[in-house]
């Protein structure tokens, strides 16, 4: 999660709520943030301009980057990896013109 406000900051979390099917029963229960192994400071984009946000899965190893620059490097615990579910965007209170891009999916849990 890339926050913008009031102090920027990129947090990675996983969530799980175990037996909940729907967005409804979920809602925003279950994140737990992972611990960083490497962190780099990102500052809030200003408005109208580009960025790109993008992750990448080694192994247990993530890695995210923001306009190409490694800014947050950890290892996931198996409960992360053991995950199936979509793939998606979550936005609060910000007006984003967006493009997702990641593998197909066949599991159909919302949450």
């Amino acid at each position: 999660m890339w926050r913008f406000a009031p102090k920027p900051s990129l947090i990675v979390s996983a969530k799980s709520n175990p037996g909940l099917h729907t967005s409804r029963a979920c809602s925003t229960s279950g994140y737990r943030i992972v611990t960083p192994r490497s962190l780099t400071p990102v500052g809030a984009p200003q408005i109208g301009t580009t960025h790109r946000l993008a992750a990448a899965l080694e192994g247990t190893v993530l890695h995210v980057f923001v306009d190409g620059n490694l800014v947050w490097d950890g290892e996931l615990d198996q409960e992360a990896l053991d995950f199936d579910g979509p793939v998606g965007i979550r936005s609060d209170n910000a007006r984003l013109e967006l493009s997702l891009f990641a593998p197909p999916q066949t599991a159909t849990r919302p949450c």
